[in-house]
């Protein structure tokens, strides 16, 4: 009877300025830390958010260097390579209409 354990951490900051009202740049690292901390692996990346229109952005990123993790980073925000992505927040201003 072979009894095999291990233990991964996954751990991310994000660093975001604003540039006016709209317009925002942030910086990401990561790291990713295998086989008893014997193996980590590092991310780190830029941006630009750009609100289209009240809470609609539109995002541009690039990571710089990265790693992909199929079952801790299921979104590949650490994945090296270019990134679009466009976002909705929901908030209770969305919901006003139904007091």
């Amino acid at each position: 009877f072979n009894r095999i354990s291990d233990f991964a951490l996954l751990a991310d900051a994000r660093l975001s300025f604003d540039y006016n009202r709209r317009l925002n740049f942030d910086t990401g690292v990561g790291a990713l830390s295998t086989d008893g901390a014997s193996e980590v692996r590092y991310s780190l990346g830029i941006g630009l958010n750009y609100i289209l229109h009240r809470n609609l952005q539109l995002s541009f990123a690039y990571n710089l260097i990265g790693f992909r993790d199929n079952d801790l980073d299921e979104q590949e925000y650490n994945a090296q390579g270019a990134q679009v992505g466009l976002r909705y927040k929901l908030d209770e201003e969305l919901f006003k209409w139904l007091e």
